[in-house]
């Protein structure tokens, strides 16, 4: 059928189910290019008022797929137009993309029926390069590890759909790099790199063509994307430090475990860019429940880990059992052994040149100067030639109000049962002087931010599981409930 008489049956079937509550009916992807594959779907943009009964979505799609003879898997994502200006959230589309981000898609869209919007004029703006960079880049990083295990996440996301990735991120690194607009196909970026014949987008081409792919193609796939993404991160480390995260603002205690599950995550995600692929033998200091440990683990995924924590004081004692839970949760237990010990006695034990690893985090505020400097002696000691050793600990410097505040919460005697030997942090600058003088080079700082606010009673409740006196919070409540840690 030829695409002019499919527009006119998609266009004919929405406004049969949607009528008047219909804004604006777009048409994005490859369907616009010509480059659909056998398992391209045709994607739909329905802009609707907010009158719309949302939950008619599904029943649209329904009637699109069986009405519709296109050859092709038919995608109507929905929103409401008030979100354009700040309104609630509605139908699919914007629960799984950020807006500005859309909004570049949009711009690439062809109107089917409806109004034409103005996105230039529209309160909110679209993302970007920078942004965007950062965006696909995050997407690349959270699903590169589940592909390498399943060909889909989801009924609707397939490892086709994820090689786009990396097409999205080669037409921002043209835009970046070279000062080009945006690239309107996939065609036209493979062609921008037509001298680059070892360029990535090349393979994922082929791929893309290719009827079936092979468990082999896609590993290989996947390495050299990871190669790819990791000197896009480096080639534009200035650009993409510079673009701030969202804030996470946590109110309700039962919320706290998640949002300090994707803290860890996203840490784990760091960690695994230093350590890179080769380092099968980590030791961990101060492992804790297995925060940092668990989502470390399916980036390394070959590595075996040595899990170290003595497990002291009310606050912590309850973190072993979490730690063997997780473990078992995750089926880590065979990768992983651990040791309650104090740090000190455990490395003592320990050959020279055992691990390719030493990690640690929020390890260092519980010693002194006078331990760390052994701590990391002892670091470069067990470690193979070659090995790297990385740490994690917040900065003892307060940016605002909320850090200042848990800075004090935790170090000052007055109001922590549990005050720290010498410090709330160690000064990185000493850490990285320790550091050389032990013999390490290379060494590198990086300073990355969190963006979570705990607020009102999650952050009493965080405060009373790490030991701060109920008064704390009675005293700082009203700059609590407003600003939060």
């Amino acid at each position: 059928m030829q695409r002019c008489q499919v527009l006119r049956q998609m266009k004919r079937v929405v406004l049969q189910n949607a009528g008047s509550e219909l804004v604006s009916l777009y048409v994005i992807g490859s369907f616009l290019t010509n480059e659909m594959i056998r398992s391209s779907d045709i994607d739909l943009v329905g802009i609707m008022k907010s009158s719309f009964d949302f939950r008619k979505e599904a029943r649209i799609n329904k009637a699109l797929n069986e009405t519709v003879s296109s050859g092709h898997r038919i995608d109507l994502g929905i929103m409401s137009y008030d979100e354009f200006f700040g309104g609630t959230r509605k139908g699919s589309l914007t629960k799984h993309i950020e807006l500005p981000i859309f909004l570049n898609f949009l711009n690439r869209a062809q109107l089917v029926c409806g109004k034409r919007i103005n996105f230039d004029k529209l309160p909110i703006k679209p993302a970007s390069p920078e942004q965007e960079l950062k965006y696909h880049i995050g997407t690349f990083d959270e699903y590169k590890t589940v592909f390498r295990k399943s060909d889909n996440v989801g009924s609707d996301f397939s490892f086709r759909d994820f090689i786009k990735t990396v097409f999205y991120i080669a037409d921002l690194e043209l835009q970046l790099g070279r000062s080009l607009p945006p690239r309107r196909s996939y065609s036209e970026i493979v062609k921008a790199f037509r001298n680059e014949r070892a360029h990535i987008v090349n393979y994922s081409m082929k791929l893309r063509r290719k009827k079936s792919i092979t468990h082999k193609e896609k590993q290989s796939w996947l390495d050299s994307a990871e190669r790819y993404v990791a000197r896009m991160k480096t080639g534009f480390a200035t650009e993409l430090d510079s673009i701030p995260m969202k804030r996470e603002i946590v109110a309700d205690p039962s919320e706290l475990a998640a949002a300090w599950s994707r803290q860890y995550e996203r840490l784990a995600q760091t960690f695994a860019d230093v350590l890179g692929k080769k380092n099968r033998k980590i030791a961990e200091i101060g492992c804790g429940s297995g925060q940092l440990t668990i989502p470390l683990a399916k980036h390394a995924a070959k590595a075996q880990f040595a899990l170290v924590d003595r497990y002291g004081g009310s606050a912590y004692s309850q973190n072993y059992e979490a730690l063997r839970s997780n473990l078992k949760k995750a089926k880590l237990t065979g990768r992983a052994r651990v040791g309650v010990s104090d740090y000190l006695k455990w490395i003592a034990t320990q050959g020279d040149g055992v691990y390719d690893a030493v990690i640690s985090s929020e390890f260092l505020p519980e010693i002194d100067s006078a331990d760390t400097s052994r701590f990391i002696q002892e670091c470069y000691r067990i470690m193979r030639s070659g090995g790297v050793t990385a740490h994690s600990f917040l900065s003892p410097v307060p940016r605002n109000s909320g850090q200042k505040l848990l800075i004090m919460a935790d170090s000052n005697p007055i109001w922590t049962k549990k005050p720290p030997k010498e410090w709330f942090s160690p000064e990185p600058a000493l850490v990285t002087s320790e550091l050389r003088k032990s013999g390490f080079h290379g060494i590198r700082k990086t300073a990355k931010r969190s963006y979570l606010i705990m607020k009102a009673e999650a952050a009493r409740c965080w405060l009373k599981a790490g030991e701060v006196k109920a008064s704390f919070y009675e005293k700082h409540k009203t700059q609590l409930n407003k600003d939060g840690l």
